[in-house]
């Protein structure tokens, strides 16, 4: 009996220090990122649907592309109102696409079109902090572009691309939180066609 006794109070002392094991694991990193960034998500980006301007023999060129990919049924460039003018109608493959109405921008009108897919990459690192009592996580980590479709292609010259990111984890008494993810997410399209490494 005292054996027994013994036994379950190790266990329960051992169960006790993990229980107050403040490690912060590349699993819970991994899955708090992809939770509060909401990953995978759609990149989003203009497509012209119709161009009046000094660039419209550029965006023809572009209609021409897609269309014989099946995402435009028509496309014009011409002389009215001036040789500035290129105009396009999707096709039910290309509108699928299509997450916005039309947008007038006065010399041309527009649509947003998913171009590819961001999504999570890996941990790349994590290194502990500690200020007195208060223990931080600095957690480095990718994210990447994949599933570029005609659209990031042909109008974009997307390509894909992994870009490293980095955020500071703290404990607090309802688990580990993250200091800087809800701006982040809104600065990926610039991350990924104006930067490599911006954190």
């Amino acid at each position: 009996m005292k054996n027994l006794l013994k036994n379950i109070t190790l266990f329960a002392f051992v169960f006790f220090l993990l229980g107050c094991n403040d490690e912060f694991s590349r699993d819970e990193a991994k899955e708090k990122i992809i939770n509060e960034l909401k990953l995978p998500f759609d990149e989003i980006k203009s497509f012209k649907i119709e161009d009046n301007t000094y660039f419209a023999n550029q965006t023809a060129w572009q209609y021409e592309l897609l269309k014989k990919l099946g995402f435009l049924d028509y496309s014009f460039e011409g002389e009215s109102p001036s040789k500035y003018h290129a105009k396009a109608r999707l096709t039910e493959k290309g509108s699928q696409f299509v997450v916005s109405e039309v947008v007038d921008q006065g010399y041309f009108s527009e649509v947003e079109v998913k171009v590819a897919k961001i999504e999570f990459g890996e941990i790349t690192g994590i290194q502990e902090v500690k200020i007195g009592d208060l223990v931080s996580y600095y957690v480095e980590y990718t994210v990447k572009r994949t599933n570029i479709n005609s659209f990031g292609t042909i109008v974009h010259d997307l390509d894909e691309k992994t870009v490293k990111k980095k955020v500071k984890f703290t404990k607090f008494d309802d688990g580990w939180r993250p200091s800087n993810l809800n701006e982040l997410k809104d600065r990926f399209t610039y991350e990924f066609d104006k930067s490599d490494e911006l954190f």
